[in-house]
């Protein structure tokens, strides 16, 4: 459906990530003129957009939970006086707000976190493949996880915590895909000068309640015949297994009657160990297992039970015996064995901006099993610690890239900037940009002559602001008079589908 005749308001809200290089959600603010039929179509339960600004794709998503108008009642006229649609599209995000919980885990041994060249092997494909999004990814992250599990939370955390801990994060593009940003010692792909930026920079410095960061990590280890799991049977008066019974046709364990039973892996026989003496004591090194593999079962039954299901899961099973005969039978014992990759003892990287840093930020890796992806992580943590500044500025055009050089000369200021949010309004064509530093920031006492540039033409005069009812696109396409000159302005196109 081609809403494009009535747009009368378009404006563009890209968001890289936040200011701590986490994901964040991309939009656009659209105001339609009153349309019953386009009224009624936005009811529907999912709404898809497709958006271009002078014939270029600009945008992919949906309609978003905000649409809004109001209606006052008849008018004096013919028409009911309704107020103009407010719609809000969201980028494909949502799709990665899927639970673990309805799809399943995820479960790899051996895999690169990104590995474009091989897809169906490499941790980041695989998330946005149970997601059902599409990607333009070209930058391989190299480092093989030993094991790679999700199995909590969403798709979206797990997306968004394994590569930030890799010194990434992701945008969605025009066209709905996925694309890898590097936020960890990041490349300038331009420059900022006066010559792009229009009007000069606010620059400020962030407080940032920290001044030390900690690292806490663990390796990965394996251990092959591992007791995963012993089923709880009696022990007699002799300490020797005295067996279960099991009533003629039915299945053990008794809620297999009535339902699937799963077992969870324990991991007493990895949380301990023993010493010299022969004495248990806990084990230091495991934390936990993440990995379970090549399960077998030992077991001990009469004659007459049969073993009906065996199903092995990720630190899970389902096992259940039937007794086929026509007299009670006795299960005796029941034990998964199994290889299991864990965790084991924590390590902590720290370092601090100060002499004695005291305000500590604490991070706990999921992902990070190596000692030089933890140093990598706490050094790019402290940097940010150390060269907390944003940068908000207005540009004529739109930058196509992500890292700048920025030289300011007015303050004569120079630093590496990520680009975090970019703000496009379609009606008076201003390009407000927010960065912050990624790297070194320095002050020249050096000031150098600059040329003052005139002030922009929205800075005067905003053509939609001298009107008395905001025209559609449609209508200003060939531009209209504005204090002697004529704008002419961006021209959105805006498609609706279910």
């Amino acid at each position: 459906r081609d809403c494009s005749h009535l747009v009368r308001s378009y404006v563009v809200y890209n968001r890289t990530c936040s200011e701590d290089f986490r994901h964040a959600i991309s939009t656009r603010r659209v105001v339609l003129a009153y349309d019953a039929e386009t009224a009624s179509f936005l009811l529907q339960q999912e709404v898809l957009a497709t958006c271009w600004v002078d014939g270029n794709r600009d945008f992919t998503g949906r309609v978003s939970s905000l649409v809004k108008f109001t209606s006052n009642g008849a008018s004096v006229g013919s028409q009911p006086d309704v107020s103009d649609i407010e719609i809000e599209l969201e980028d494909f995000t949502y799709q990665l707000e899927r639970n673990i919980d309805e799809i399943g885990p995820i479960v790899r041994e051996s895999i690169p976190v990104c590995d474009p060249s091989n897809q169906s092997y490499s941790a980041v494909h695989l998330i946005l493949t149970a997601a059902n999004m599409s990607a333009n990814i070209t930058e391989t992250i190299p480092t093989v996880l030993p094991a790679f599990v999700v199995e909590s939370g969403t798709l979206a955390d797990a997306l968004d915590t394994l590569l930030h801990e890799y010194g990434y994060t992701y945008a969605i593009n025009a066209y709905g895909q996925v694309e890898l940003v590097r936020w960890i010692n990041p490349q300038a792909q331009g420059q900022l000068t006066e010559q792009t930026i229009q009007a000069g920079v606010e620059i400020e410095q962030l407080r940032l309640d920290y001044d030390a960061v900690e690292v806490h990590w663990h390796t990965l280890k394996q251990k092959t015949g591992v007791l995963l799991y012993m089923a709880d049977l009696p022990f007699g008066s002799d300490n020797r297994r005295s067996g279960w019974p099991i009533h003629p046709g039915y299945l053990w364990p008794e809620e297999a009657n009535v339902r699937e039973a799963w077992w969870t892996y324990t991991d007493v026989a990895l949380a301990n160990t023993l010493n010299e003496r022969n004495e248990v004591i806990k084990n230091e090194d495991f934390s936990g297992i993440v990995l379970t593999k090549n399960h077998r079962i030992e077991d001990r039954v009469d004659e007459g039970v049969v073993r009906e299901v065996a199903v092995f899961r990720n630190k899970e099973a389902r096992v259940a015996y039937r007794n086929n005969s026509a007299a009670g039978k006795n299960i005796y014992y029941c034990n998964i064995i199994g290889d299991a990759i864990y965790k084991a003892a924590k390590h902590t990287v720290t370092g601090s901006i100060v002499e004695d840093g005291k305000r500590v930020l604490s991070y706990e890796a999921s992902y990070i099993h190596d000692e030089a992806s933890a140093q990598a992580y706490c050094a790019a943590r402290l940097s940010h610690l150390r060269y907390a500044w944003r940068y908000t500025f207005r540009t004529e055009q739109g930058l196509p890239f992500y890292v700048y050089s920025l030289q300011e000369p007015y303050s004569s200021m120079q630093a590496l900037v990520f680009l975090v949010e970019h703000e496009w309004n379609l009606e008076d064509d201003q390009h407000i940009y927010k960065a912050v530093a990624v790297g070194s920031v320095q002050i020249s006492p050096v000031v150098q002559k600059t040329t003052v540039m005139p002030s922009p033409a929205w800075a005067t005069s905003v053509p939609a602001l001298q009107l008395e009812r905001m025209p559609t696109f449609t209508d200003i396409q060939y531009g209209y008079n504005a204090s002697g000159g004529t704008t002419t302005p961006a021209i959105p196109t805006l498609k609706l589908d279910t």
